[in-house]
């Protein structure tokens, strides 16, 4: 993972970082067209920007203790470089120095540094592209720079130390693998619990071929014509159960070492000490975690349990009172597995139906349904069931199995999802431009009844004083309003589900107040002198 700081992407460049005694010294780039900090008034004396700084102090890569050679120089031995230009990324000697970077521009403006041999990488903005990044913006959920604060598309945002959401998305990313690891110690103890569902069964098979060899015995001609027959029905029995088994074992086996890749790779993201690096690949490795547990819940059930049926677990023999029955000696016939007739299945918003084909030799049926982990289990004669009180917008998985003495049918299985609840948000009002009016002081304006809605959010403002009022009428009429002055009011629809997607709106103007005189009686009222203007009574 320590690769990935060597590439660029959406959420930065990359650029080498200088040392401790050259941060300190260092102005700010005039080439990057941006204001500077202290011209944007951030107070660099604050807790947060001291801490900042101290920390691009403390990050900075210590001074080497032991003489470097000039990279440079082609004499032997080499010469002692004195100097690294953090430009060029080369140490040279005082000679080759003076060669390379003679007192005016651009070598003039070139940073030197003391001999070190590498440089720390840091990721710069994207918006500030010489700026290094030092906070993270919550809002947009990326790491940004210090000006970015103040200006650009993440001014005001809420800000966060890199420190501190890195402790957090770390916290939840071990969340994630102690679940991803939890979840593969689970599956690897199905896996163990298969192999030894696998030696019990062949255990059995072996357990049943002795009692079959013991009864016969004593039955003479016979018992040996139906020994033979029997022991080709076991031996295909036993075969079929153990490809079934393997089959399972090899799936499971699979899933298991898929996760534990995921598991691997994941513990290696957490080993990342740098915060960038483990912020910009948190969303990926979430999403890879998430995935592979999504993926083995789901192969979970589908596939295996804990108490897999065999056949050969249903084959058991006792001659004592079957002597009689010699020659129709056999295994007893189980039912065949139901056949779900998949178009007469629905369900609706509580409740489910299905419907399956009646299998020959079956006396009854248990049908099963299933959400998580719990599991409800009904039986019945008919060939339908019909289940009620559900919950809606939920997925149940139903099981259907048919049974007789001889024992029961492997499990026919379809899955439904109920319908949703569903509150709907509200249509946008719609304003009646002709029946809205202003006076002096007053306006009013009326909008459309919205099918849904429970009240209405009217607000109207006039430059950043803002006023919301609720009411359920489609009408709304403001007084004391400022004559001659132009107001936008917004009017929105809500309900349970919520306000509609975007307000309607109109700007109206108040009358301006005006003084009028009458020249017929303005003579006979206004007095005008030197001093003052004043009506007479």
């Amino acid at each position: 993972m320590e690769g990935n700081n060597e590439t660029e992407g959406d959420s930065g460049s990359v650029t080498s970082e200088p040392g401790p005694e050259d941060m300190t010294t260092s102005s700010p780039c005039p080439s990057d067209g941006q204001d500077s900090i202290e011209e944007l008034g951030v107070n660099c004396q604050s807790p947060v920007m001291e801490n900042k700084c101290k920390e691009s102090t403390s990050n900075g890569v210590e001074e080497q203790s032991q003489p470097l050679p000039c990279q440079l120089c082609e004499e032997d031995p080499t010469r002692i470089a004195v100097k690294t230009c953090t430009v060029c990324t080369v140490r040279y000697c005082e000679q080759c120095l003076a060669l390379t970077h003679p007192p005016r521009p651009p070598f003039s403006e070139h940073k030197l540094i003391n001999p070190r041999t590498s440089f720390k990488k840091t990721v710069m903005c994207p918006d500030h592209p010489t700026k290094p990044v030092e906070m993270y913006c919550v809002q947009d959920q990326t790491p940004v720079c210090l000006l970015c604060e103040k200006v650009g598309r993440h001014k005001q945002h809420n800000m966060a130390a890199l420190e501190e959401v890195f402790s957090q998305r770390r916290a939840e990313l071990q969340a994630g693998v102690d679940r991803l690891g939890a979840r593969v110690a689970q599956e690897e103890e199905k896996v163990r619990g298969l192999e030894e569902r696998q030696e019990q069964m062949m255990a059995s098979a072996d357990n049943v071929k002795t009692e079959i060899d013991k009864e016969c015995e004593s039955l003479m001609d016979v018992i040996r014509h139906r020994s033979s027959e029997m022991h080709c029905k076991l031996e295909l029995t036993k075969q079929q159960d153990n490809m079934n088994l393997q089959k399972v074992i090899e799936h499971a086996t699979d899933g298991v070492q898929k996760a534990q890749a995921a598991l691997l790779y994941s513990l290696e993201v957490l080993k990342e000490t740098d915060h960038v690096s483990l912020l910009l690949a948190e969303q990926s490795l979430k999403a890879k975690i998430e995935g592979t547990i999504e993926t083995l819940d789901k192969n979970c059930d589908d596939n295996y349990d804990d108490n897999l049926t065999c056949s050969i677990d249903k084959l058991s023999i006792d001659l004592t009172q079957k002597k009689e029955e010699l020659v129709t000696l056999d295994f007893g016939k189980h039912p065949d597995t139901p056949v779900i007739i998949d178009k007469q299945c629905s369900s609706t918003m509580e409740e489910a139906r299905i419907k399956w084909k009646p299998v020959e030799g079956a006396s009854e049926y248990e049908v099963s349904y299933s959400v998580g982990a719990i599991r409800t289990v009904s039986t019945l004669k008919e060939c339908s069931y019909i289940v009620t009180n559900l919950t809606p917008g939920m997925k149940y998985r139903f099981e259907v199995t048919a049974k007789n003495k001889a024992g029961r049918s492997c499990p026919s299985a379809i899955e439904m999802a109920t319908t949703p609840f569903k509150f709907m948000l509200p249509d946008t009002p719609v304003i009646i431009d002709k029946q809205c009016s202003s006076t002096m002081e007053e306006a009013r304006i009326n909008w459309k009844p919205v099918k849904g809605a429970c009240e209405y959010n009217v607000s109207y403002s006039v430059g950043n004083i803002r006023t919301v009022s609720t009411l359920k009428e489609c009408s709304y009429t403001v007084a004391n309003l400022t004559p001659g002055t132009k107001y936008r009011f917004e009017v929105t629809a809500k309900n349970k589900a919520g306000r509609s997607a975007s307000p309607s709106s109109i700007e109206l103007t108040t009358t301006p107040f005006k003084f009028q005189l009458d020249p017929n009686t303005a003579s006979k009222h206004l007095l005008i002198s030197e001093e003052n203007t004043h009506v007479r009574n």
